[in-house]
């Protein structure tokens, strides 16, 4: 009988492969079409790996349906007839290691496969316990450990550990996961216990080298479509020392090109709110704190793109300027796009909201605006009625001076009513990102 994959089952695939549970339902029931991207090969091979592991599970559950019949173990002649006992659920043949052990932790059972993933023959592990097979090693065996978990299962527990690393006496590593189950008579009194010892080594190896694969793919994805520059801040623009190749392509900028337009103050830095934001960015990097903000750049022919922005602080300049490298994607209008940017600011120190075009209706706030509205419940209010009455008028005109698509505004607030603040200044920056919603990113100036 086939074996499904259960619910469990397809959250560690989705753990895993870093997606979620329902595209791995999608790619498992041909959802995705003919598309076969490396994310699919992962949750497809994954799968097919978790598979086979299931089939431990359908040996415990041999293992139950014998503790339900029972035997005697009168007129059992030894280990032998143990064994031979057992053989119907294809001991020797069994891929993984079983063992089986009584009440004083004498091994009583000790397949092929664990003679070779211990190097002890059966004929010396049967009738020793632990301390006395593995004395040579005991490196290999936490003995305290290995008598609780035993125990527990004298006692009647079924007991599973996850995947761990062992090394072979031929010096290799080796994954195994380890599955515990009680034995019993026909009066269902415990007699002893088995342990099936699982070889998931070539689903930890594939998961590693996919995962790696996946990585190198989204590295590379991420530099062709990120511009990364390194440089300085200097009298209110960029100085820029170095430039990747995707700068240029986004931006249409040579380093030539841009530092000659940044000291020209060409679309970068053309009012106070502006200014202040660039301020509070440099006090930031030069203070060694990383700095996430939403930033308007102009393409050379005129066009804005918004931008998400990770500056990373470098040392000084020996002039004292703010040094840092700089990451910028570029921010599309899809409506989907919201979720990435949410992402982004959701560990930063701005306020970052997603707003409603015609009612100013917050969609979301992240911890930091959360904490400052004044209602301490921001989601599905007023993005206006948030903030304090003699700021209300202010926030108003900036909002609805954004008439189309990449429209900017900003509203720069006098916190000195709010202790909390210590009479700082809050300045918020207002996007038109599509026609149904708005960013809103403000920054507390130091």
């Amino acid at each position: 009988m086939a074996i499904e994959l259960t619910a469990s089952d397809i959250e560690i695939i989705a753990n895993a492969a870093g997606c979620s549970k329902k595209e791995v339902h999608h790619v498992l029931k041909g959802k995705r079409g003919q598309r076969n991207t490396p994310l699919q090969q992962k949750i497809k091979l994954l799968a097919n790996l978790r598979q086979q592991q299931n089939e431990a599970l359908q040996f415990l559950g041999a293992i139950e349906q014998f503790n339900t019949s029972g035997f005697s173990p009168k007129g059992l002649n030894g280990f032998k007839e143990l064994k031979h006992l057992l053989s119907s659920y294809v001991i020797d043949s069994n891929h993984d290691g079983v063992f089986a052990f009584n009440h004083q932790l004498q091994y009583t059972l000790w397949n092929k496969r664990m003679e070779e993933l211990s190097g002890i023959p059966a004929e010396q592990a049967i009738g020793k316990t632990p301390c006395q097979i593995y004395h040579t090693a005991p490196q290999a065996i936490d003995y305290q450990k290995d008598n609780l978990v035993k125990q527990r299962v004298l006692q009647g527990e079924y007991v599973s550990f996850p995947a761990k690393a062992y090394t072979y006496p031929n010096g290799k590593q080796y994954w195994h996961e380890l599955y515990f189950s009680p034995l019993r008579d026909n009066a269902h009194n415990i007699i002893g216990g088995v342990c099936i010892v699982k070889d998931v080594t070539d689903y930890i190896r594939k998961q590693q080298e996919l995962s790696e694969c996946i990585a190198r793919y989204e590295i590379a994805e991420v530099f062709t479509s990120t511009a990364v520059c390194k440089g300085w801040m200097q009298n209110n623009y960029y100085w820029l020392e170095w430039i990747s190749p995707s700068f240029t392509s986004l931006f249409g900028y040579t380093l030539e090109q841009f530092n000659l337009a940044s000291r020209q103050y060409r679309g970068w830095i053309t009012n106070e709110a502006q200014a202040l934001r660039y301020k509070a960015t440099e006090q930031n990097l030069l203070d060694g704190k990383a700095v996430k903000d939403f930033v308007l750049f102009a393409h050379r022919n005129g066009r804005l793109i918004p931008s998400a922005c990770y500056y990373k602080p470098l040392p000084p300049t020996k002039q004292g300027n703010a040094a840092f490298l700089l990451a910028i994607n570029e921010v599309h209008t899809e409506k989907e796009n919201n979720w990435r940017i949410r992402d982004f600011f959701e560990d930063a120190d701005n306020f970052f909201a997603i707003l409603q075009s015609k009612t100013f209706d917050i969609i979301y706030a992240n911890a930091s605006l959360a904490r400052y509205a004044k209602n301490n419940a921001a989601v599905g209010q007023s993005f206006i009625e948030t903030h304090r009455r003699s700021h209300q008028r202010e926030l108003k005109q900036a909002l609805f001076e954004l008439q189309k698509v990449f429209d900017r505004s900003y509203a720069i607030l006098d916190m000195g009513t709010n202790r909390a603040f210590d009479n700082r200044t809050l300045v918020w920056l207002f996007v038109q990102a599509n026609p149904a919603n708005i960013y809103a990113v403000g920054k507390i100036l130091i």
